[in-house]
């Protein structure tokens, strides 16, 4: 079971209980789609931790496709009262009896090389998926209603040296290649919030929208690709860190705790129709950099970094799914006008990933 044998999780839990006024789900009942996805399953364990550390009674539905990972994830817990696991495809419309009071909608693919392969399925779970959960959410007449995007959605915005200029808003947009299979992702991202204030703006939904940057969490799941899971993982098998670029893309990132914390922020206090950086505004180097700091800061300079200086053609395919090599900055003023702050720094998220890392097996 995921929590019970990862102490860095567990501080997690008792540290998101802390950050936002919970006291908004005492005796309601909300969904969270994704359950079995690294930001989905983490919401889950914290409603959780809520309902046996004080006792707030919330009903929690959570949706799912993959019996073994849920059951892998959630263990005894699944026996718990009031929560109950919902196996569904959102492609498909998502029937429940029970009210639903609030709704976080986390379901969607998730890895960049999945977007390559599979850009029909991708755009069909994102737009399909979406447009399923904000009619049960009508249909509900829920409260609130949160849509993880994803800060993809701007795209491709540069300043004069070919990279962003400064820190990006939320109404500020780049370009996006619809003719590139990768851009199924953004692209569709991109419809999904726009189907969400359609639906503000037709129905009064109260729907609001989290872009989130790349996550650190304290654990990986089996088959995870990420670069920061590749990067763990060569701390721990105590191998030099091979770039198969240059390492020059620069992205901001936040730690999951963070995340969670700004997510219910959104849900209990963000205002409807509205997107909302989600992100650490001081977490934010190269891919390059950030190697360098694992190889020499975490690992002690017993670790070396190899950076590729130009793509070689043997190489071409397995980078075909990479995000161009720019420098993409999002700025949080909105989100932390709400009263949240990120508390994790991007050192510190390593060395919980890592750490928690090594509970994977026990």
């Amino acid at each position: 079971m995921l929590e019970t044998s990862n102490p860095i999780l567990q501080e997690d839990l008792a540290n998101i209980s802390k950050r936002c006024n919970f006291c908004h789900l005492a005796n309601k009942t909300i969904l969270v789609t994704g359950a079995a996805g690294l930001i989905g399953c983490q919401i889950v364990l914290t409603l959780l931790y809520l309902n046996r550390t004080f006792n707030l009674n919330v009903k929690i539905l959570a949706l799912a496709r993959n019996r073994e990972k849920i059951n892998q994830i959630f263990g005894s817990l699944l026996d718990r009262e009031n929560f109950e696991i919902i196996f569904a495809d959102i492609c498909n419309s998502v029937k429940t009896a029970d009210p639903i009071d609030y709704i976080i909608h986390c379901a969607s693919p998730s890895q960049s090389k999945f977007f390559i392969e599979n850009p029909v399925e991708t755009m069909r779970t994102i737009v399909y998926g979406t447009d399923n959960l904000l009619r049960l959410a009508k249909e509900k007449k829920v409260k609130s209603f949160v849509f993880l995007s994803t800060m993809e959605v701007f795209g491709e915005l540069c300043g004069a040296d070919g990279k962003s200029a400064a820190a990006l808003k939320e109404n500020e947009y780049g370009y996006i290649d619809i003719l590139k299979a990768r851009s199924s992702y953004p692209e569709s991202k991109r419809l999904a919030e726009s189907l969400c204030f359609a639906y503000f703006s037709q129905y009064k939904l109260p729907v609001k929208i989290a872009r989130l940057t790349q996550t650190i969490a304290p654990f990986a799941f089996a088959g995870d690709n990420r670069i920061a899971v590749y990067f763990a993982k060569c701390f721990l098998e105590n191998r030099d860190i091979e770039l198969l670029t240059s390492g020059a893309l620069i992205r901001n990132t936040i730690y999951s705790a963070d995340a969670i914390a700004a997510i219910f922020k959104i849900l209990f206090e963000g205002k409807d129709s509205e997107a909302y950086n989600t992100a650490n505004k001081n977490a934010a180097l190269s891919i390059y950099e950030t190697a360098q700091m694992i190889a020499g800061k975490i690992a002690g300079g017993k670790i070396k970094v190899k950076a590729a200086k130009e793509e070689r053609e043997d190489i071409g395919k397995e980078t075909a799914h990479f995000s161009p090599e720019t420098k993409l900055l999002l700025n949080t003023d909105k989100l932390e006008a709400l009263g949240w702050s990120a508390e994790i720094g991007l050192e510190e998220m390593y060395k919980r990933l890592i750490e928690g890392m090594k509970y994977k097996d026990k």
